[in-house]
């Protein structure tokens, strides 16, 4: 058995999917599988993997059916106890799973973790994301006391950097198949009302907002999102 899971959605990325799966590939922690969905991809990104030989790569093919039914169906095939997502148009520098890995390994009775992660813009413009959490410095690494206060800005979780147990994802009924917008802020909501996260200061992931075939460039109207009138109750509970 792998120590981590590495969960990757599909749906045409062409432009993108060699250079995501060669940031995974070429990782300084060692000990993973990746678990590719395609989600019923029409363009040539499946051609485009096969040019990356590496015998840890699994791949999965499935019809069109959403980023949050093909996450939650990687999670099923994998085989790991930890599950680490990442998506088809993102990238990992060398040593995120290595700082993710420490962070299990130090926290071992935690059930969910993250990085910090930036965001690259336009070709020449990237910055980092922004909380409170910095503070503490570039080296910090520990519980989240309060996710909701320190994720004001910039969430503290995001699908490209975060790790969770896989009996806790399953725990949690994992994506909301439902939503095809803010499904991750749902999932990283109920999360955050059962478990602190284990956070790193560490920036080892980058947000790719000026990927191809984003699907935040979709109409409106083919939007789906999260209600948030179901957490009235805990909203109640906690001001943050």
């Amino acid at each position: 058995m792998t120590s981590l899971s590495v969960i990757i959605p599909l749906f045409n990325k062409e432009k993108d999917i060699a250079d995501t799966l060669t940031s995974v590939c070429n990782q300084t922690f060692v000990d993973f599988e990746i678990i590719l969905v395609n989600d019923g991809s029409t363009d040539s990104s499946i051609e485009k993997i096969k040019t990356i030989n590496d015998p840890r790569i699994q791949l999965f093919s499935k019809k069109n059916e959403g980023v949050s039914i093909a996450r939650n169906f990687g999670v099923e095939k994998a085989s790991s106890h930890y599950v680490v997502f990442l998506d088809a148009d993102d990238y990992w520098y060398p040593t995120h799973l290595e700082n993710i890995f420490s962070l299990i390994t130090k926290y071992p009775d935690n059930l969910w973790f993250a990085s910090a992660y930036e965001k690259q813009r336009a070709n020449n413009l990237i910055t980092p994301m922004d909380a409170p959490i910095f503070i503490k410095g570039k080296n910090w690494s520990g519980e989240i006391d309060d996710f909701f206060r320190n994720s004001f800005i910039d969430c503290l979780a995001w699908t490209s950097s975060v790790c969770m147990k896989k009996d806790f994802f399953k725990s949690l009924n994992g994506f909301n198949a439902l939503i095809t917008h803010t499904e991750d802020i749902d999932l990283w909501i109920r999360a955050a009302l059962k478990s602190p996260l284990v956070f790193s200061n560490k920036i080892t992931a980058r947000h790719n907002l000026n990927a191809s075939n984003r699907s935040s460039k979709k109409q409106l109207q083919e939007r789906k999102y999260m209600n948030f009138d179901k957490f009235i109750e805990e909203e109640n509970k906690n001001s943050s």
